[in-house]
């Protein structure tokens, strides 16, 4: 087995317990599923509670920020948010390991912390609908999309429901461990895999603890502009590199060339659109800077394997399909 993927769960005050420890518990799972398959060449997943007491002081935050995190999770809260002190000293880890690379992810609620970190200032997140629009006039920079359960944004992932912890936890354990993980780990916890496996997970997954910060500042100024607008000499400007040495490391950095990467990630990005109910294929061709639909067509089924309207109703045929793994 190679190096462990380090992943990070807050437990603050009034944290959830039932979404931390149903998270540790589906790893530990996912585990010992990937380990059942003799594969050594497969990582498995070292988890840390990360445990924030009301009064946790600013080195014991510090003390978080040395871990080397591949994914952070923040679960929601059942109580009140915490006080502003905690809220202050828990956005700034959130910012802080976030720069490093870290792929920040929030549970309903939890969302309330990501926003205050100001990661996502400019983009989509999804909470759970009772707190749409408090968090929306909270944070008039971000658009809160309730209509979505899940919302992958790449170094930024954000789900609904309370419930939706179970998204998460398959999401993350398809991403670093494997589909055929994910669907073993759901098939032991009887958890219907139908909309999972064959819609939310297929997409673009970038490298982002590469180690270059450079090119990882590069990345998020990318996914903040959601792949659009922007071009070469920008990029190599928000880098500070020249041209030709900006190229150079951020293909061997992520493994794409610039061009390539944006049209992934907006290509990934017009997911979130098709599974909005009555949104149409150009509709989503348009909200990720597509003017010609064909293009997008031909862009999208070279880097998914199937077109928008296979996608579409495969994702509707999923949502319709309830049966248990026998």
């Amino acid at each position: 087995m190679g190096d462990p993927i380090e992943i990070g769960i807050l437990e603050y005050a009034g944290s959830a317990k039932s979404v931390i420890f149903g998270l540790v518990d589906m790893f530990a799972i996912a585990n010992n599923e990937c380990r059942a398959l003799k594969d050594t060449s497969r990582r498995l997943f070292n988890v840390k509670v990360l445990e924030l007491s009301s009064a946790a002081s600013l080195a014991g935050i510090d003390a978080y920020r040395k871990h080397n995190l591949s994914v952070l999770i923040i679960p929601p809260t059942l109580t009140t948010l915490p006080d502003d002190d905690q809220v202050r000293d828990l956005s700034k880890l959130i910012l802080d390991v976030h720069h490093t690379g870290t792929i920040v992810v929030s549970v309903c609620g939890g969302a309330y912390l990501l926003a205050a970190s100001g990661i996502a200032s400019g983009r989509e997140m999804t909470t759970h609908w009772a707190h749409r629009d408090v968090l929306q006039r909270k944070y008039p920079d971000i658009t809160v999309n309730t209509e979505q359960l899940l919302i992958d944004g790449g170094d930024i992932i954000t789900a609904g429901g309370l419930m939706a912890w179970t998204d998460i936890g398959l999401l993350l354990v398809d991403r670093y461990l494997g589909t055929d993980v994910m669907i073993s780990t759901s098939r032991f916890m009887i958890l219907n895999t139908a909309a999972r496996s064959q819609v939310v997970y297929s997409g673009f997954h970038p490298a982002l603890t590469h180690g270059d910060a450079a090119v990882l500042k590069v990345q998020l100024w990318i996914h903040r502009h959601g792949g659009q607008g922007v071009n070469l000499p920008d990029m190599a400007d928000q880098a500070g590199l020249n041209l030709r040495t900006f190229i150079r490391r951020f293909s061997s950095a992520t493994g794409f060339n610039p061009g390539e990467y944006c049209q992934r990630f907006r290509i990934s990005a017009s997911r979130n659109f098709l599974m909005v109910p009555g949104c149409t294929i150009e509709h989503a061709a348009w909200q990720c800077g597509y003017g010609d639909v064909n293009a997008y067509r031909k862009v999208f089924k070279r880097y998914l394997g199937v077109t928008p309207s296979e996608y579409k109703s495969q994702f509707l045929m999923a949502n319709t399909t309830d049966t248990l793994p026998t």
